[in-house]
């Protein structure tokens, strides 16, 4: 599974220099979970060279909760979900739960390519903070 999903340096708001002087690693499901959340976590542009990258998530956190501005988000996530070469191409649901002055929490479900089972996600959208949790089911 890891020649799929691949083998990155371990990234969780810090690099992490073990004693041997190398950085951490993260592999496989670990690797695709982390790099869907600097995903999520990146607005779209931010990157100059690759202005696709990432989500249109400011428009959105201080936002009214409209149908259009929900139906707009769920858009935002499934598309970047599916724009990783790992995800099975149409695979992506989203959910949101909340939506209110506190933030957005949305519930996503994916397929990664030869994995069986659902990679369910809750995404967390603060003033200050993006979040996200993979539940076990």
């Amino acid at each position: 599974m890891q020649e799929i999903l691949g083998q990155d340096m371990g990234f969780d708001g810090d690099l992490t220099v073990l004693p041997a002087g190398d950085v951490e690693t993260c592999a496989g499901l670990d690797c695709y979970l982390q790099d869907l959340r600097l995903r999520l976590a990146t607005e779209k542009g931010e990157l100059w060279c690759h202005p696709e990258y990432g989500v249109r998530l400011r428009r959105f956190v201080k936002a009214p909760a409209t149908m259009l501005n929900r139906m707009d988000l769920e858009t935002e996530i499934i598309e970047a979900l599916e724009a990783d070469p790992r995800t099975v191409p149409g695979s992506a649901q989203v959910t949101i739960m909340q939506w209110d002055r506190a933030g957005i929490r949305i519930r996503a479900t994916c397929y990664a390519i030869g994995v069986s089972n659902p990679l369910n996600l809750v995404i967390g959208y603060g003033a200050d903070e993006i979040t996200l949790e993979r539940l076990f089911a």
